[in-house]
């Protein structure tokens, strides 16, 4: 069980520098994690907490996206069954609870608009999924989640504001995507055992939805230099250790593409931020270093449920990372990936997404297993200093 609290320091972007305030959360009874909103009233008395000491290490976890396909919300009431709810998706998630709640900061991707509660849900090809999805993220461990990507404006502003809305008042941090342009100009970060994290995150595109020059701010796109500059913003707010998030990659292709590659390498040049990662592809891509730090080009769909003949995107890696500190910086001391595999759904079975290694062990179609392991560990590589766990 974690035993922190985070809290979400926002600084005011600027040229004449940084002013910043620290918002800790009440936490929650039995709850091992507990967060602020970014749309909090910071209080700018608040003291920092205690640096880390020397040697002293944290774990960061890192998922693909969460795509609630149509079928998942079918497999979701399946699962209500006898409950008092219409949806229930949080048994969908057990199979990889334990490793999610167990890091001292477990990041998630939302890659679509959640609904309002008691309001029209809809599915491809411009999303509304059900809200009942907020609380699953949470129970599974889920501290802040991406927000920006293709679908985040599948049902305009107002539908990315009301996801944003949503994953907030369960106590979920968000990023990449904004309610106000004021918010948009402040580092998001996450305050573990007195350890500062900050997350900057962009996007490919933003989809079909046009957005006026004027409201550019919703969205964070995939831009190197505004990604470096949202890094130093948020080192000079206090953040001891940033990572960045870049949504991007060809569909169903391992290989990532020369922009992934290029902006990869602009992101680890800079000194600011201490790791790269992604999705977007919705398939598996390689984890190696570049720069001398490490970059996740893409961990796949960790719930999603396309045609059955998409094999690949029913394969996801999860991520941990260990930062430690000699007492001048943070490094990722040590990475491990975890194969992850999404069962299909089927009339009157629930899907499950479960670590490909616990699934072989627990039986059933183990030659498929076995290959799908295969086909994670051939798309990851070998980088290395990199583990599989």
């Amino acid at each position: 069980m974690r035993r922190w609290l985070v809290a979400v320091v926002v600084a005011s972007l600027g040229l004449t520098g940084c002013g910043s305030a620290t918002v800790a959360a009440t936490p929650e009874h039995n709850s091992p994690t507990s967060l602020s909103t970014a749309s909090a009233t910071p209080s700018t008395s608040a003291a920092a907490s205690p640096a880390a000491s020397a040697g002293a290490a944290l774990t960061v976890v890192l998922t693909g996206e969460l795509f609630w396909q149509d079928l998942t919300w079918v497999a979701a009431q399946l699962d209500a069954e006898g409950s008092d709810s219409a949806y229930a998706f949080a048994p969908m998630l057990d199979g990889v609870k334990n490793l999610v709640s167990t890091a001292s900061l477990a990041v998630c991707h939302e890659e679509v608009p959640i609904a309002a509660t008691g309001s029209t849900y809809s599915g491809f090809p411009s999303y509304a999924v059900p809200p009942e999805v907020v609380p699953a993220i949470k129970d599974t461990g889920f501290d802040l989640c991406t927000a920006n990507s293709e679908h985040t404006l599948d049902k305009g502003i107002e539908g990315a504001s009301t996801t944003l809305a949503q994953l907030r008042d369960k106590g979920l941090v968000t990023v990449g995507a904004y309610r106000t342009q004021q918010e948009s100009t402040k580092p998001v970060i996450v305050e573990v055992n007195g350890v500062k994290i900050g997350i900057v995150a962009g996007t490919e595109n933003r989809g079909s939805t046009k957005l006026a020059a004027e409201k550019s701010w919703v969205v964070d796109l995939l831009n190197a230099d505004t990604m470096i500059a949202k890094a130093k913003a948020a080192r000079a707010a206090g953040a001891q250790i940033v990572i960045a998030m870049m949504h991007a990659g060809q569909d169903g292709t391992t290989a990532p593409t020369e922009k992934q590659k290029e902006i990869a390498d602009k992101l680890t040049k800079a000194s600011e931020i201490d790791l790269v990662y992604g999705h977007g592809a919705h398939t598996v891509q390689p984890i190696t270093k570049v720069n001398g730090k490490w970059v996740l080009y893409g961990l796949g769909s960790l719930v999603s449920q396309p045609p059955s003949d998409q094999t690949t995107a029913f394969e996801s890696v999860i991520a941990r990372a260990t930062f430690t500190t000699s007492g001048s910086g943070y490094t990722v001391s040590e990475l491990t990936y975890f194969p992850t595999t999404t069962s299909v759904y089927s009339s009157g079975h629930a899907i499950r997404v479960r670590l490909t290694s616990d699934a072989i062990k627990a039986g059933g179609d183990t030659s498929a297993l076995k290959e799908s392991q295969e086909r994670v560990r051939t798309a990851v590589g070998s980088a290395q200093g990199l583990t599989e766990g």
